[in-house]
């Protein structure tokens, strides 16, 4: 929810460089356009709340949209209605001269407003996250490289936007794709999309394969006692608090081969081996929330998740509320 809206934003900008500026006006590089500065007003708050997320596991409120969002919204009421009422059309501007020849006209004004509550956003939104990586200073480690990336992406675009040299633009438009790219791949949208794409498209890649008949197969089936074993094995905590506990590593202990494990989950079960093993450490997880006052950084750890998002993703997936807020209503009502 929190990755679509800044993936949308940045294609938008991208395709305007790319398409408008680049191929249909066949011009040089354009000075700090109109849209491009205002897009930075309306994704430094998003990328706020993005990383906030990550941090803390907090989903903004309405309410938290609507604050943060407010001024970037009244920019764009600003152009629009000057846009409709102001008989000076806004342009582009390829060399700092044209800019003071201009500095009557009213979207010189507003790109300048774009840049100074740009500067004002980062001195605000900055420490606040400062602020909640001291919490818990391990909690930036999901997101240390993302953070360190749009930083990088920050300057480098606000250069090429004050700089009419295609090398800043070069790199402004490879790092909109990369960041673009790797946000979308972390959203819940490019794994569903990803499923479905690959169930439909990997019957045509099994060329020379042999279609199994319903209702057949070569897999034993295991007995009760072996089920006993393997669930034993999944909740101890040598292998439960294993972060990287495979399905192979699990059947070189049972003595038996992964298909067979596979079989197991998938059909006698009806779940996933990783579901299956995610469900079990979100139970442990549950009772140290409820019984302890760990963090809940150490209670991801020692439940044998891998990072703190995927804990957070997880038990939101089943509560639909974080740990700590959680952890609150269970105290409330015992």
């Amino acid at each position: 929810m929190l990755v679509i809206p800044v993936v949308l934003v940045l294609c938008g900008v991208s395709s305007y460089n790319s398409w408008y500026e680049g191929i249909y006006l066949f011009r040089k590089i354009a000075l700090i356009p109109s849209l491009n500065s205002w897009s930075f007003t309306l994704l430094t708050p998003l990328f706020y709340l993005y990383f906030r997320f990550r941090i803390t596991g907090l989903l903004p409120e309405g309410w938290q949209w609507g604050r943060h969002l407010l001024l970037p919204g009244v920019l764009a009421a600003i152009y629009v209605v000057m846009i409709l009422f102001d008989p000076i059309p806004d342009k582009l501007i390829y060399s700092w001269h044209e800019f003071g020849l201009n500095l009557s006209a009213w979207w010189t004004y507003f790109r300048i407003g774009c840049y100074f509550l740009l500067a004002v956003q980062l001195l605000v939104y900055l420490p606040l996250l400062s602020n909640e990586i001291n919490k818990d200073v391990s909690q930036i480690q999901p997101v240390k490289k993302e953070l360190t990336a749009v930083l990088c992406f920050y300057i480098i675009s606000i250069t090429s936007m004050l700089t009419p040299c295609y090398v800043f633009n070069i790199l402004y438009n490879i790092s909109l794709i990369l960041i673009g790219g790797y946000l979308l791949k972390q959203s819940a949208f490019y794994r569903i999309v990803k499923r479905k794409m690959g169930f439909y498209l990997l019957p045509y890649f099994l060329f020379g394969t042999k279609a199994k008949q319903p209702g057949k197969t070569e897999v034993p089936i295991l007995l009760p006692p072996e089920e006993e074993r393997i669930t034993k094995l999944l909740r101890s905590p040598d292998y439960l608090h294993n972060p990287d506990l495979t399905l192979k590593i699990l059947a070189r202990e049972l003595g038996t081969n992964v298909t067979t494990l596979s079989h197991y989950f998938n059909h006698q079960l009806g779940v996933r081996f990783s579901e299956f093993v995610t469900a079990c450490r979100l139970d442990e997880a549950e009772l140290l929330l409820k019984n302890t006052d760990m963090k809940v950084i150490e209670i991801s750890e020692l439940a044998g998740f891998q990072t703190l998002s995927t804990f957070y993703q997880a038990f939101n997936a089943r509560h639909n509320m974080p740990p700590s807020q959680w952890r609150k209503k269970i105290k409330v009502d015992f």
